[in-house]
């Protein structure tokens, strides 16, 4: 009898339309991914548990295979061109022993850190997950890693919430957290894992955004290929009457020799992607899987999922009510006709490196931000690396003599904060040159968020924003609400956003985390704010042609960090900052 694997998703979102398209051969060469990380997960013994599968690990090695050998044939056939491909795929194998929790989390921090935007990041997982019941009644749903141990007594098909049993399990709702982090904008995710009909509704969630604007402005195009029932642990086709030893998506899958379709099509932005999905799910029709009349197997696009619930649904993806822009060149309005100037602060050593320790990433992050505003958003960029107080009140006191009131201005500091609740009531930027608290405990070697507020304040540009990815930078501003009432706030007769946001004066600040610390990242990489930040700015607006400072915040909002956007100063209510490109 073949082994039931239960899974995924709802039956509603299964019906995504497919159509033909091109191959890969009318494809250029900037359309395949720099490089590929490929993380396969398969577990067929998990020791203390009542769980045998028979092929879980195979499934883990043939999806490697097949994706290895697909990203191998967007390359010539000659020898140095395969080599040159096999350079370029870093492969993660986690199977049985090797596929516990500290494994998992670790190879998907390695991808975190090691991946570029220009990357495909493919990600399967085959094994058994279950269900815990919360305090609230509610239930979570967890990945089952190999070593965990599981308590005898099942109530309603869920587990009891307790301490042990979420120490060694691996929640979707942790996975969602880290997967957001993988710079690759082409992404993929396969699993024929779970034991509840929880399963299918959870691991959705766990991999989709949740918010529709963010997917319409993200540059990433993210696919999911899932069962739409019962699963199985091994594929049984009717037609020929074969059984092959892979779950049948792995199979249909691996089995897939079709020369004119790819694999990474699936994560194509065009034709080929929906052209891919047409192949796959003609190679499930031909199995003829028995007990399915309904197939076995669902694809979601996530970008065409969106594109498709905004046309039945405006409201849901769109800033507005009206018509979709049409544009033939870079979105401009009377309001910002200026400079466009940013000033970045990373500071990452500290001469108090005995009290301030050594954050490898907050020189990256400036950098990387700074490259992007002035790539794609054409601003005259002032980076400050390490920089003493005096440097940096000096860079703003420059800025007060240059700027006009039709400039853009964009701060960010990246680096340590501080915050004093005992006397003074304040938050503060570490500068390379402040002492700890117990050398200086007036905070006179740091930059009182106060002082930096009244600064930022009277420069003379009608538009700024601050970000700060520091500690505590929530604290610059207690308010978290202030904003100046005006009769501007009005709007505007002709229906044009950005033309009624360039009347206001605005004064914003974005912080990367609540009243705490926040986490630089793993060294090498950057900040998971700055993470987040990058992917928004590399999304240009999506088809509207511009960004604002509330759509970087929808970013950014749900890390764990708790990030905090609000207003100070002379800011007007109704202001936004925006954001053109080129």
């Amino acid at each position: 009898m073949q082994i039931l694997r239960l899974l995924l998703f709802s039956a509603l979102l299964s019906n995504v339309p497919l159509q033909a398209g091109m191959g890969p051969g009318a494809g250029r060469k900037a359309d395949i991914p720099a490089r590929v990380h490929i993380l396969s997960i398969g577990i067929n013994s998990y020791g203390s548990l009542p769980y045998e599968f028979a092929n879980c690990v195979r499934d883990a090695e043939a999806y490697e295979a097949s994706f290895v050998r697909d990203y191998r044939r967007l390359f010539p056939s000659d020898t140095a061109s395969q080599r040159k491909a096999d350079e370029r795929i870093i492969r993660y194998r986690c199977v049985n022993e090797s596929a516990k929790r500290e494994d998992i989390l670790a190879t998907l921090n390695k991808v975190i850190r090691d991946a570029r935007p220009e990357d495909a990041f493919v990600f399967t997982f085959s094994g058994f997950s279950f269900d815990i019941r919360e305090a609230d009644s509610s239930l979570s749903t967890w990945f089952a890693p190999f070593g965990i141990a599981l308590p005898g007594a099942v109530n309603d098909n869920a587990y009891p919430a307790t301490s042990e049993l979420k120490a060694g399990a691996l929640s979707l709702k942790e996975l969602k957290d880290l997967f957001q982090l993988v710079p690759a904008n082409q992404q993929l995710f396969i699993s024929e894992a779970g034991t509840t009909d929880n399963f299918r509704v959870a691991f959705l969630r766990a991999l989709l955004e949740d918010d529709p604007r963010v997917i319409l402005l993200s540059p990433k195009n993210r696919v999911v290929v899932y069962p739409q029932g019962l699963t199985l642990d091994q594929c049984y086709c009717r037609n020929g009457r074969k059984s092959f030893q892979n779950g049948p998506i792995c199979h249909f899958i691996s089995s897939l020799n079709d020369t004119a379709v790819n694999l990474f099509d699936l994560m194509r932005s065009d034709a080929r992607q929906e052209r891919a999905g047409m192949a796959l799910r003609q190679r499930e029709l031909s199995c003829g899987l028995p007990g399915y009349p309904n197939g076995y197997m669902g694809i979601l696009f996530e970008r065409k999922y969106i594109e498709d619930i905004s046309l039945l649904f405006p409201d849901a993806g769109g800033r507005s009510r009206g018509g979709k822009t049409q544009r033939t060149g870079p979105v401009t309005a009377p309001g910002f006709t200026g400079r466009k100037v940013a000033l970045l602060s990373g500071c990452s050593s500290f001469q108090a490196g005995e009290y301030w320790e050594y954050l490898p990433n907050a020189r990256r992050d400036a950098e990387a931000i700074a490259a992007v505003l002035h790539d794609l958003y054409g601003y005259d960029t002032i980076v400050l690396r390490d920089a003493l107080r005096e440097e940096l009140e000096r860079a703003l006191l420059d800025l007060s003599r240059t700027l006009g009131p039709n400039d853009q201005l964009f701060l960010y500091f990246a680096g340590h904060g501080d915050y004093d609740s005992a006397l003074l009531d304040d938050g503060f930027v570490v500068c390379r040159n402040s002492l700890s608290p117990e050398q200086d405990p007036m905070r006179n070697s740091y930059l009182a968020y106060s002082r930096l507020e009244r600064y930022i304040n009277r420069l003379p540009s009608r538009q700024i924003i601050m970000v700060l990815d520091l500690c505590f930078g929530a604290s610059f501003d207690n308010t978290l609400s202030r904003c100046k009432e005006t009769k501007a706030y009005a709007a505007d007769p002709d229906g044009s956003f950005l033309m009624a946001k360039s009347r206001f004066r605005t004064r914003l600040f974005l912080s990367s985390g609540a009243f705490r610390k926040v986490p630089d990242g793993f060294s090498g990489s950057h900040s998971p704010f700055a993470l987040r930040m990058l992917e928004a700015l590399r999304g240009k607006g999506g088809e509207e042609g511009f960004l604002t400072a509330t759509d970087l915040f929808r970013f950014v909002y749900k890390l764990p960090a708790e990030p905090r956007m609000a207003s100070f100063g002379d800011d007007e209510c109704g202001s936004e900052f925006v954001f053109l490109p080129r």
